[in-house]
């Protein structure tokens, strides 16, 4: 269980009235006198054996000029000290402990935990099995805290890394349960998958294609429902000689899906390189944080024919309907809801219009894993 943390030593208040004794060369007698106490009363005090009353830090604040409020911290704080933990108080720092590292309110609603109640001690052992720890320590989140990130400068304050790299490792557990590709990363097959994804998008069974054909270019798909406080859209990192592209679902649209897989298709084909290296991706930022993912981004924009969609859309000079969209969408072999949301994230297209286009990827999903379905 966790390590109640004391203070090397426990300074009683009587120590600091000394110092204020030797610092105007007072004896107790004198302090006694001025602040109209007995010398008893006084020397019980120093000495620790009687507390520290609301008056009598009134009287020490009066003769020694600070507030009565630093007398009776000083007080509250010694005493506190001299308790020793009980069992119950150690529970709670526990629990605090982990709450404080995950969510565990929302992994216990996703099913990644069971719900133990209070019990600490089921609790703690529920998160060392998740992490694989032996004992309830965290510190090896702080080591890893300084991840690849992208993320707008809006989300920035409010990410918080202990629950990303929470949502990581249920990645990386997912992971190893995914259907194994039969041979390692082929980064130019996995490149030629990238590059068919308008096909596969425009194809009514064009997700479980598109996900057969990555498995067999040694790239494992996984699906894990997204965190509060990480802002995430997907991530790629390797597991063994294989890669993983992941995702998340936190926009559950088929232009999302499409974009964040060419984009973590760009880290496994260009910048995957060992198992330290991992990405976590967030498609809200138009600051790109690294030379990486403004690579990333370009080469899903280039898989996904974006220059093409920006050409139509200046040929177009504003006048943006649906027949136009669908019929673009056919003659380039993709599906209408990518197009719209290129359109709408550049300005072309109001973000109120077309929207049913931007069908949800989470009934191609559901269909093929159940299980990567985010409970209701």
């Amino acid at each position: 269980m966790g390590k109640q943390l004391k203070p090397f030593m426990n300074i009683p208040p009587g120590d600091f009235i000394r110092e204020e004794l030797e610092s105007r060369d007072w004896k107790q007698e004198d302090l006694a006198k001025i602040v109209d106490l007995s010398p008893k009363h006084v020397s019980r005090i120093i000495t620790g054996a009687d507390s520290i009353s609301q008056d009598v830090a009134a009287r020490l604040a009066s003769a020694f000029g600070q507030s009565a409020e630093y007398w009776m911290n000083l007080e509250t704080q010694y005493r506190a000290r001299l308790v020793a933990p009980t069992e119950q108080t150690l529970e709670i720092a526990d629990r605090a402990l982990i709450y404080n590292h995950m969510p565990i309110r929302e992994m216990v609603r996703l099913g990644w935990l069971r719900d133990v109640g209070r019990d600490a001690a089921a609790l703690a052992a529920e998160v060392m099995a998740f992490w694989g720890l032996e004992k309830l320590d965290f510190s090896f989140m702080d080591a890893e805290a300084a991840m690849c990130m992208r993320s707008s400068a809006a989300h920035r304050k409010r990410f918080n890394p202990r629950h990303a790299l929470t949502w990581l490792r249920k990645a990386r557990l997912d992971a190893d349960a995914a259907t194994a590709p039969k041979g390692a990363l082929n980064r130019s097959a996995a490149e030629r998958v990238a590059r068919r994804i308008p096909a596969y998008s425009a194809s009514p069974k064009g997700v479980a294609s598109f996900l057969a054909d990555l498995n067999a270019c040694g790239v494992r798909f996984v699906c894990v429902p997204h965190l509060p406080q990480t802002f995430l859209d997907g991530a790629a990192f390797f597991h063994g000689k294989q890669a993983v592209a992941a995702y998340t679902l936190r926009y559950d649209r088929v232009d999302n899906f499409w974009f964040v897989m060419a984009h973590e298709l760009g880290h496994i084909c260009k910048h995957l390189r060992d198992d330290t290296s991992q990405f976590l991706d967030s498609v809200d930022s138009d600051g790109k944080v690294n030379d990486q993912e403004k690579e990333a981004d370009a080469f899903a924009r280039e898989c996904l024919g974006m220059e093409a969609m920006r050409a139509f859309a200046a040929a177009s000079r504003g006048r943006m309907s649906d027949e136009r969209v669908r019929a673009y969408a056919e003659e380039a072999r993709v599906h209408p809801g990518i197009v719209v949301g290129f359109l709408q994230h550049e300005k072309f297209l109001s973000p109120r219009k077309l929207n049913d286009y931007k069908v949800p990827v989470s009934a191609s999903l559901s269909k093929l894993n159940p299980a990567w379905m985010k409970p209701v």
